[in-house]
């Protein structure tokens, strides 16, 4: 944890300084040249946007623009290794992305960097962001976009250690990031694996090339019970005693139970609300790669709640199919694009799903 390690001086434990993070670094924004000027872009100037923030180390964008454009813009170029962040997104719903650029860049108006003083280790600061981005998120508000106040941001307060012990936090903290981004490439291929082992045992399900008797999937569930969309005031306050799932806690179709946002606190929820062990989750509203997302709770906490948003799956009394294999064949990837087909909805980034187009 950034905010909090400390260092030994003979036998006495002492804690680093602490500093607000306005004072550590320089932000500056960005800009987007006229799209009506055609020489301000397909130049050698990487511009980056949200969209490219799908990365910790940044080494171009999807667009690049001219020196020109750079010139004739509120766009600027900002040196490597500084610390990117969006400010305003639609994304910022439930992320913020955060990341470095390892070669200098232009950044449009949706995105700021912090350039950090000498004393200061980009990795570090932006980790810090990073474990800070539950309450970051806290502070988004929607007007015209989803955004945060940037004033607030250089209000955080960190502890600053030594830049040397700065840079080993940074280091440890990237090398965990590399583990887990290992260990999720190790389950895309196991799932990958699961796939290919359930079409060579019971063929495409969509063409059904394996001739089995047709069916609905009201011929196999009864239907699908919901909760409710409850939010304390405070989405992380601590003293809640229930929490609400989110939509990402399937979306990576592994039931996740720490994605989750606290209940208020005088609710009282009915008994058909709460998450069991045993259930099979369905994500009815997300985007159009996302809906339809499916996981089984094996273990979970007793405190958890289903939203509106995420589904039950309710058996009928005398069971025609296995759970283990409707989570399955909810989860091929040509199964979820008919869901996804099936959606509605005037948003590209949030499509739903009725009940009847399912069954």
């Amino acid at each position: 944890d950034p905010t909090g390690p400390r260092r030994t001086e003979g036998h006495a434990l002492m804690p680093w300084p602490t500093a607000r993070l306005g004072d550590l670094v320089r932000i500056v924004g960005g800009g987007t040249p006229s799209r009506n000027n055609p020489d301000y872009y397909n130049g050698d100037v990487p511009w980056v946007t949200p969209k490219d923030m799908k990365s910790w180390n940044l080494y171009g964008a999807r667009i690049n623009i001219t020196r020109i454009g750079l010139e004739n813009s509120a766009a600027r170029l900002v040196p490597k290794n500084s610390v990117l962040v969006v400010v305003r997104s639609g994304v910022l719903k439930h992320t913020l992305p955060v990341g470095l650029n390892r070669v200098p860049v232009a950044i449009n108006q949706d995105m700021k960097a912090l350039l950090c003083f000498d004393y200061v280790d980009p990795d570090f600061v932006a980790r810090f962001i990073q474990a800070r981005s539950a309450e970051v998120l806290g502070w988004v508000r929607a007007t015209t976009a989803d955004n945060f106040p940037i004033d607030k941001l250089k209000e955080l307060t960190l502890s600053l250690p030594p830049l040397a012990a700065q840079r080993r936090i940074a280091e440890v903290l990237n090398r965990a990031d590399a583990l887990r981004g290992k260990r999720r490439r190790a389950i895309a291929l196991l799932e990958d694996l699961n796939q290919a082992i359930f079409i060579e045992m019971f063929g495409n399900v969509i063409r059904n090339d394996r001739q089995w008797p047709p069916l609905q999937v009201r011929d196999f569930v009864a239907g699908f019970e919901s909760g409710k969309n409850v939010v304390a005031d405070d989405a992380e306050d601590a003293s809640s005693k229930y929490r609400v799932l989110k939509v990402s806690a399937v979306t990576s179709l592994t039931f996740r139970p720490l994605e989750s946002k606290a209940a208020p606190l005088n609710y009282a929820p009915p008994r058909h609300h709460f998450v069991r062990p045993g259930d099979l989750l369905f994500s009815r509203a997300n985007t159009t790669e996302l809906i339809g997302a499916t996981a089984l709770v094996a273990d979970t906490p007793d405190n958890l709640l289903l939203p509106d948003k995420l589904w039950r799956f309710v058996w009928p009394d005398i069971p025609r199919s296995d759970p283990l294999f409707v989570r399955q064949l909810f989860q091929q990837p040509e199964f979820r694009r008919e869901i996804g087909r099936l959606a509605t909805g005037t948003s590209g980034s949030m499509q739903n799903i009725s009940q009847s187009k399912v069954l």
